[in-house]
């Protein structure tokens, strides 16, 4: 991360995100406990060709 912490990775799933106009699945998402928000990756988001 940023501030050279390290975090442990809980689990690797496949998440599904859902608007009225839009449903998109993303793979290989990490689950990591520490984290207090969700984070995307705009690289992996554009080479899932979403």
């Amino acid at each position: 991360m940023a501030d050279k912490f390290t975090v442990t990775v809980a689990d690797v799933k496949r998440v599904c995100i859902s608007t009225e106009e839009l449903s998109i699945e993303l793979n290989d998402v990490c689950y990591v406990l520490k984290l207090k928000i969700n984070l995307i990756s705009l690289g992996k988001l554009a080479s899932q060709c979403i």
